[in-house]
Formats: C-alpha cells, sequence, structure tokens
C-alpha cells in the first residue's frame, strides 16, 4: 500500500526523472502480487508500441470472474517482452508471514467484504450503475493463474520470501543494481534500491550513439533521489514516511501523539510543539516535510511515541525496514503463519470460487 496522501509528489519526481539505459542481462525484480494487479488492468508492452501499454482491450472485466486466458496470455507476453529485451525477470512472491500488519490485513478485509457485496448485487440485482472494475473483487484464482503460466515457461526465476518481499527485493537491488518493477511507494524510502514504477514501465528506444534498436530505458527512481527532487536529507523522508503514515504507522497518525527526542532518548517538549499540526496540515504534506527537516537538521532527533507502546514498536519497526535493519526483534502477526490457517485459506478459497459459480449461474438464468 505504502505511504498515504504523496502520489501527487511521486508523479511530480518522476516527471523530473530521466530515461536511464539499462545494461544488458540486468536482473528485472517484479513484485509479484502488484504485477498480478497490474496484469489484470493493462495489457502488456511489446516492441511494437516502444514498451508501452497500447490500451487495445484495457481492464479484464470482473463481472464474470475475469478471463483466464486473456491473463495467461498477457502473462506470457509481459516476460516474453523483458526478455527480447535482453533482460532477466524475477517475479518476487510474499511469504505467508507478517510483522506489524494486522491492522492493514484487517483492513484490507473490510475492503474485500465491500468488493464482494458490489459483485452480489451485480449478480443478483443487476447493479452495475457507476462500478468500476477496481471496486469488484479480483477472479479468485487470477494470482494461481499467472504462477501456473510462469511455472510452465523457461528461464523465469520466482522467489518465494518467508515474509513480505519488499524489504528483500529492495535490499537485492541496493547490493546488485537489480532493478525493481513494482507499484509500491514504499521502494522510494528504502536506502538504495532502484525502483521503476507498473505505470512508467520499462520503454524500448533506439540508442542514439550506437544506433541498435529495442534498448531498454527506465525511469528509476530512488531514495536519495527523491530527497534531492523534493531539497530535503534522506532521514528527514523516512521520519517523513512514519509521520504521514505507512502501512504500519497509519493507524495511529490521527491520535497527535508524536513527540521529538534526542539521542539519548529524552523528551525533548519545545522540539515536540513545532511538529506540523495535524488539523492545520491535513492536506499539507510537502509542507509537514519541510517542518520535519528543519527539525530533523539535527542528527540526533528523531520521532517518538511516549504515550503509545505499539505506535513507538511501529516507528522502530519502520527505521529497521527502509534501512535493512534487524526485524527478527518484532513480533510475527497471527495470520497465515501456520498449516491450520494455510488449510482454511484453501478452504476459503474453494468456497469464494463456489460462491462465484452460483452467483453466475443465478445471473446467467436471469
Amino acid at each position: 500500500m505504502g505511504i498515504k496522501g504523496i502520489q501527487q509528489l511521486i508523479l511530480n519526481y518522476i516527471a523530473s526523472a530521466d530515461l536511464t539505459k539499462l545494461a544488458p542481462n540486468s536482473r528485472v525484480l517484479i513484485d509479484g502480487s502488484g504485477w498480478c494487479f497490474h496484469l489484470l488492468n493493462n495489457p502488456s508492452p511489446n516492441l511494437q508500441n516502444g514498451g508501452k501499454d497500447d490500451g487495445g482491450l484495457g481492464p479484464i472485466a470482473r463481472q464474470h470472474n475475469g478471463d483466464y486466458d486473456l491473463l495467461a496470455i498477457r502473462t506470457k507476453n509481459y516476460i516474453r517482452y523483458l526478455q527480447e529485451l535482453g533482460l532477466r525477470p524475477e517475479i518476487w512472491w510474499d511469504g505467508s508471514k507478517t510483522k506489524l500488519k494486522s491492522k492493514t490485513h484487517a483492513s484490507r478485509r473490510e475492503q474485500r467484504k465491500m468488493r464482494m457485496e458490489k459483485h452480489r448485487m451485480y449478480c443478483e440485482e443487476g447493479i452495475v450503475k457507476d462500478v468500476q472494475q477496481d471496486d469488484l473483487p479480483p477472479p479468485p484464482l487470477f494470482i494461481a493463474q499467472v504462477k501456473h503460466t510462469l511455472s510452465r515457461m523457461k528461464d523465469v526465476k520466482q522467489v518465494i520470501c518467508e515474509y513480505e518481499a519488499d524489504p528483500e527485493m529492495a535490499h537485492e537491488s541496493s547490493k546488485t543494481d537489480s532493478i525493481i518493477l513494482a507499484n509500491d511507494s514504499d521502494f522510494l524510502f528504502f536506502k538504495g534500491c532502484h525502483y521503476v514504477t507498473f505505470n512508467c514501465g520499462i520503454l524500448c528506444q533506439k540508442d542514439n550513439e550506437s544506433g541498435e534498436l529495442n534498448v531498454p530505458y527506465a525511469q528509476i527512481l530512488t531514495r536519495s533521489g527523491f530527497a534531492k527532487h523534493l531539497e530535503v536529507q534522506e532521514k528527514s523522508l523516512i521520519e517523513w514516511a512514519i509521520f504521514v503514515g505507512n502501512d504500519f504507522t497509519s493507524p495511529f497518525v490521527k491520535q497527535d501523539i508524536f513527540h521529538v527526542i534526542d539521542a539519548n532518548q529524552k523528551k525533548n517538549e519545545e522540539l515536540t510543539l513545532l511538529l506540523p499540526d495535524g488539523d492545520e496540515y491535513r492536506h499539507e504534506n510537502e509542507a509537514k516535510l519541510e517542518k520535519l527537516d528543519q527539525i530533523f537538521a539535527n542528527k540526533d532527533y528523531l520521532l517518538k511515541s511516549t504515550s503509545n507502546l505499539a505506535l513507538q514498536n511501529a516507528i522502530d519497526f519502520s527505521r529497521a525496514y527502509y534501512n535493512y535493519g534487524d526485524m527478527s526483534n518484532f513480533d510475527d502477526d497471527q495470520n497465515e503463519s501456520n498449516d491450520d490457517d494455510e488449510d482454511d485459506n484453501r478452504r476459503r478459497e474453494t468456497s469464494n470460487c463456489d460462491m462465484y459459480l452460483k452467483r453466475m449461474n443465478l445471473r446467467n438464468n436471469n
């Protein structure tokens, strides 16, 4: 999900980013779950259109449970396009374990319930007015379809992480200069990683110097580049993400319980009063960043919560998360981390498929 309310600032940064020529045989680490949703909504790039989505077919319709054949075609075409450019795509998948994301999981469950209700209204009552494809649940086996298609392709590496894939992908990118292809603003806050958005994609152009055709180029986004664009320190970006709200701190940001401390962990009341007021700066995230950058010009000052241990845990975890620190001391969420839960997930997936089929039979008989 990423950082709340900064999309326009990211778009401004993207608009200022130059195209970079990618080296032959470069690794492209694709965020698997985000890519599956991208494939649902976008046709695959090809050499004929310069690597841009041609928009010919648009989103795969979800009302009738999706088109798995088309999804398989898009999966194959996307991978083949990258391979034709001399790149090495790898698909990275989240593991079953997570840390400090139980509230995010709860929020997503509520969103799924809303989408399922809109699908019910379509199937049982024919109500489709003002319903966009993203308002409906994705096809129940769309990720399984993508994984199956990939398993039948040659030279496509798939990596299944133990925990969330994002920090492992980012760390790998920072160490090897590989490219991350994803749609998650968190990648702009990981130290040293090289991020390309799905919407921008990897383009193929003629190399003006060599005259070579079909050379891969991309707008590569980095934390250092984002900080330079916004004229702030990288450290301030991390504190800003924590203060505005990432997946870990967003449940707490409306409570105005942040403080500023110095390196010896003593609360500094004067600096705390300088923090951007939640009501005054509600929709002014860039102004929040400017004020935070002034405070954190002193390298010893950090955000802290002295009144909420859960928030302080989220703050500490966020700093470790974005800088590849030790996260082993933070407890795992109680979700799909054991065999019983995985069995529950399989039963739930089967139940969802049965529900879809019953609804579609009802719809087709009306």
